[in-house]
């Protein structure tokens, strides 16, 4: 009996090892598969679903050509190609009598289609209108991340330098989602926009990672938040902080401002809607409505059509 009892320090010991190992090897085979899964929500989070791509980044296919210019009378010499090198992009030119633009900036998930309609709406309406292929968009099978501004911002940057060579009186800017971000970092970088509109505007990624694994993941913030936006930042090969809104949106000020906020939006936190404007400097509007993300200029287009134009039309006389 006291050879057993002599030995039983000895079991402990092991035993004691063996749970701390089974722990630790949990511990380890948990945080790899969280990092796994992260990843490839990053992958997801960063590519443009829209539809199955098989073009040049930045580019339509030649048949989405032939059917844009059947289904809206579009003539090919309104496809131009902008950019350079590998950077190069196509984009729409709508041109009116009036030279004061509005370029229009399409969401992460959308491609340039689901803003020629309202292009041409604005067109009538005496405006001219750019709306460029943002990075990763349109057709793209060159496995590009969606960058959430990162070439994106220098893509509106080479429309407006095309624009004031083509003697442009004024330009404005028109987003929606990260299209509205992109608009905002844009504008407040390039002093040669006279004015912007941001409908629904995500204030950073790390909002909208926060915000969308709140509202869809039953999975515990942490620490699937911050390895989720660990992974986002890999793939992009960025910091984050050139994307993020908040840096830049008071370098607009004193040029116009317009903010449309949906209050029951379920893609971006409200709360980056308020953020952003209370960051902004004057003059600045607030458009707020109980509706979901990106829906003002469909469910209410009739008020969108009116507000839009006259806030740039204001913008441009007061900038003459």
């Amino acid at each position: 009996m006291a050879k057993y009892i002599n030995t039983l320090p000895f079991l402990m010991r092991n035993m004691n090892k063996k749970i701390i190992y089974t722990f630790l090897s949990v511990i380890i085979i948990s945080l790899i598969s969280s990092y796994y899964y992260s990843t490839k929500y990053a992958e997801s989070f960063l590519t443009n679903s829209y539809k199955k791509r098989t073009a040049k980044c930045g580019f339509f296919t030649n048949g989405e050509t032939k059917y844009l210019s059947e289904k809206y009378s579009l003539s090919d010499s309104l496809f131009i190609t902008l950019g350079k090198g590998k950077h190069q992009f196509q984009a729409i030119d709508l041109p009116s009598e009036n030279k004061d633009y509005i370029i229009l900036i399409h969401g992460k998930r959308e491609c340039p289609f689901a803003m020629i309609r309202g292009g041409l709406k604005l067109q009538k309406m005496g405006f001219s209108v750019l709306i460029p292929v943002l990075y990763a968009h349109g057709n793209d099978s060159l496995n590009h991340y969606i960058d959430y501004g990162k070439y994106s911002i220098s893509q509106i940057d080479s429309c407006v330098n095309y624009l004031t060579l083509k003697g442009a009186n004024h330009i404005g800017v028109s987003g929606r989602s990260m299209g509205a971000t992109i608009a905002i970092i844009a504008s407040a970088r390039n002093s040669k926009i006279d004015a912007v509109a941001a409908e629904c505007p995500v204030i950073s990624v790390e909002s909208s990672i926060s915000y969308k694994h709140d509202l869809y993941s039953n999975l515990p913030n942490f620490p699937f938040i911050e390895f989720k936006t660990l992974a986002v930042k890999q793939l992009l090969n960025d910091n984050l902080d050139s994307l993020n809104a908040a840096h830049f949106i008071e370098r607009i000020s004193p040029r116009p401002l317009f903010i449309m906020a949906a209050t029951e939006d379920r893609v971006v936190n409200p709360l980056d809607f308020s953020n952003l404007y209370e960051l902004a400097g004057e003059p600045k509007i607030w458009w707020e409505a109980p509706i979901d993300h990106t829906k003002f200029h469909s469910q209410l287009k009739d008020e969108f059509y009116i507000r839009i134009p006259a806030f740039f039309q204001k913008a441009f006389e007061s900038n003459n």
